[in-house]
């Protein structure tokens, strides 16, 4: 077993195959001598209890084929980290199989030398075959001085579920393996896959990642959920996909000011309320109510520039439906607590798409009430790139930084499970520029589906984007806008568009150019980190492609 494995995936898959072919024509890497030890294809078939008792534990049991015809190896392992942040596998000696043993373990009926461990740490449950991966391997040798230092696993992973040939899902990672005692190479290594490359270091394993697509198949009741938001242009569009969309019922929207005051936001919900309500009434016999929160702190701009001097691309006096200002009431406070109050403990989560200060707010005044909510989603932040309201800031925290410190400390604060056991208060996930950044409209499919639309639902996007879109053009180049809070919900929506992995997060309030700067904390020492502090979820990753084709189809109905 290697002594030390660092595991690197990509911003964008869709440059993992080039970058395999370039990184295995080279003769050297960081001044060490690099040769190909060939290629592995493995179908890796993973057993779990049905609500997946042992992922949750970070325990893998697998049985491994490969295509040399050798037997099946059953072996189960427990995920660990080192104090350098390599990833250590713990494990039982790999078990031999013979083709009857599968057929058996296919069925429930594991060996006796394992069947006791695995009874003992899922309480007797059942395991069944929950997920295949089948791993294309590449493999390239690093040496020094002649002896070997380490290994790259170039890795092509795609995913079944049992019974079935249809791939669910695709994702490419880099491993960095090495199995001499120590290995202060790989900080050069690591180094040059992240800042050369744009790789991002994770913690979590192939299985761990891909079980988000278990839980999401198995999750099939709709979410209830409260929004929280500062209606500008791309608020809108999620405010969108999330009426019609079933996986979730939109209990009532809040506003706060950000892009535009706060008197505007909510007329502007309102307007995009009444206009897709004849396409969700079956749902939605009467819309949300829309509340009034916090103002727009004081010296703070608006983001008028970006999204139109009322905030809605010009048009929302245009689409304000008669009475539908009828829906706005004075409190946000007052409408969260009555919906919270109103359901049983972590039945709603709250997903914000504006700066935190409505939040930060009810956490003052209310705590216990928000401790109710399951989970916060939030669009906010940059963690691996440039901001876009500063050089290292994201709009919505560098809007009202204090407020998102105060939301993060909050979240993650530990609290007592019992028998030594600590969790963090309250799930928080950002979904940040990162990956907002990766999922687009463009005009030209906005202006297709006009062509054959059989509703005004494109109309009314083209209507409320176009000052929005000419400010993209103007000042990226990028004839087409982001999608920064539609992803947001997405990932309300489905969690396994996205992948996420838990950080030490700090969000920076007093600095001259460092304000609202959000900080993951992923260095590979422990002495200097807080390990209490990292369980804050910060998406690194999406399926660009098939978030937009989910876009496409519930907002523009194509």
């Amino acid at each position: 077993m290697p002594h030390w494995e660092y595991k690197f995936v990509f911003r964008d898959n869709r440059m993992a195959e080039g970058f395999f072919d370039l990184i295995a024509a080279q003769k050297e890497i960081c001044g060490y001598r690099c040769s190909s030890k060939g290629e592995e294809e493995n179908l890796d078939h993973y057993f779990d209890s049905p609500d997946l008792t042992l992922e949750s534990q970070g325990i893998v049991c697998r049985v491994r084929q490969n295509k040399k015809n050798d037997p099946c190896s059953l072996a189960v392992k427990r995920q660990a980290l080192g104090p350098n942040q390599e990833i250590i596998y713990p494990q039982t000696d790999p078990l031999p199989l013979g083709a009857g043993d599968f057929s058996g373990i296919s069925k429930g009926e594991f060996p006796s030398s394992v069947g006791p461990l695995l009874n003992l740490l899922t309480g007797s449950t059942a395991l069944t075959h929950i997920l295949t991966l089948q791993v294309s391997r590449r493999i390239l040798e690093l040496k020094i001085d002649g002896d070997s230092l380490a290994y790259l696993n170039l890795d092509r992973i795609r995913v079944k579920l049992p019974g079935s040939e249809q791939m669910i899902a695709e994702d490419y990672e880099i491993e960095l393996k090495s199995e001499r005692e120590s290995f202060p190479e790989a900080d050069v290594l690591k180094d040059i896959l992240c800042n050369a490359f744009g790789m991002i270091p994770i913690t979590r394993s192939k299985l761990r990642r891909m079980a988000r697509l278990i839980r999401q198949r198995e999750d099939h009741k709709p979410r209830k959920v409260i929004l929280d938001m500062d209606t500008g242009v791309d608020d809108a569009l999620a405010l969108l996909l999330a009426m019609q969309s079933p996986e979730l019922e939109v209990l009532g929207v809040t506003v706060v000011g950000g892009n535009i005051d706060v008197d505007q936001t909510a007329r502007n919900t309102a307007a995009v309320l009444s206009h897709i309500h004849p396409f969700v009434k079956d749902r939605y016999p009467r819309l949300p109510l829309v509340a009034i929160g916090e103002k727009r702190p004081s010296g703070r701009p608006s983001a008028a520039d970006v999204h139109g001097p009322d905030g809605l691309g010009g048009v929302c006096d245009n689409y304000l439906k008669q009475g539908a200002e009828q829906l706005i009431k004075e409190s946000a406070l007052s409408l969260f607590t009555e919906i919270i109050d109103a359901h049983p403990v972590g039945a709603i989560t709250l997903i914000t798409t504006g700066p935190l200060t409505n939040v930060a707010h009810w956490i003052q005044e209310c705590p216990e009430t928000v401790k109710k909510l399951c989970k916060v989603i939030c669009m906010g932040g940059v963690f691996f790139q440039a901001g876009n309201r500063s050089p290292c800031a994201e709009f919505n925290i560098h809007f009202d930084p204090s407020s998102a410190r105060k939301v993060v400390e909050f979240c993650r604060a530990p609290v007592s499970t019992g028998l030594g056991q600590r969790r963090e208060t309250l799930p928080l996930a950002f979904v940040g520029l990162d990956v907002t950044h990766q999922v687009r409209l463009r005009r030209s499919l906005l202006e297709r589906a006009l062509s054959f639309a059989k509703d005004n639902r494109p109309k009314f996007v083209r209507d409320v984007t176009r000052y929005y879109m000419d400010f993209y053009n103007r000042n990226e180049g990028l004839d087409g806008c982001y999608l920064h809070d539609p992803l947001t919900v997405g990932y309300a929506i489905d969690p396994s568009l996205c992948q996420a992995e838990q950080y030490h997060v700090e969000v920076e309030d007093k600095g001259e150019f460092t304000s609202g700067m959000t900080v993951a904390d992923y260095r590979p020492t422990r002495i200097f980190k807080d390990k209490m502090k990292e369980v804050t979820w910060v998406c690194y990753k999406v399926d660009s492609t098939l978030f937009e084709k989910l876009f496409r189809k519930r907002v523009l109905g194509i």
